[in-house]
């Protein structure tokens, strides 16, 4: 082997190997730090959104049963929908609905009052003659 030739692999073995080695470790030890980095900031990040939705769903319960625990509210839920007219409101119930919810109403796109269903009625069960004939429980044969 020439001088050249031992020169030039000398070269690689003593400065280009351990470059590219302590490059690659380098590139690969700030890859995986970034990625537990990012991960670690996700988490903290879904754990401060659920806190605030939970506060926000909170709140939001709490005022939706202020308006139910409103006298207007209330006879209109009891009253039925066909009897609105009955119940006169003493103010703007929209209005005051609106002010209970707050900031909160943007979150809701509408809200519908609708009374519970009313039980139903026992049905009228017609007497049955004595002497009615019975209707058959078996399809006749063919003769």
């Amino acid at each position: 082997m020439s001088l050249r030739t031992r020169l030039i692999v000398a070269f690689l073995l003593m400065s280009v190997l351990p470059l590219t080695a302590v490059t690659l470790y380098g590139y690969y030890s700030s890859r995986q730090a970034m990625q537990r980095a990012v991960k670690a900031e996700a988490e903290d990040t879904a754990v401060a959104l659920g806190q605030r939705m939970e506060l926000v769903t909170t709140d939001l319960e709490r005022r939706v049963d202020r308006i139910w625990d409103m006298p207007d509210v209330a006879a209109r839920a009891k009253a039925g929908p066909g009897a609105t007219a009955d119940v006169e409101p003493a103010v703007n119930v929209p209005h005051q609905v609106a002010g209970m919810l707050g900031d909160a109403a943007t979150l809701l796109d509408r809200i519908e009052i609708r009374p519970a269903p009313a039980p139903p009625a026992a049905p009228d069960v017609p007497a049955v003659p004595a002497t009615a004939p019975r209707a058959r429980s078996h399809p006749a044969r063919p003769a």
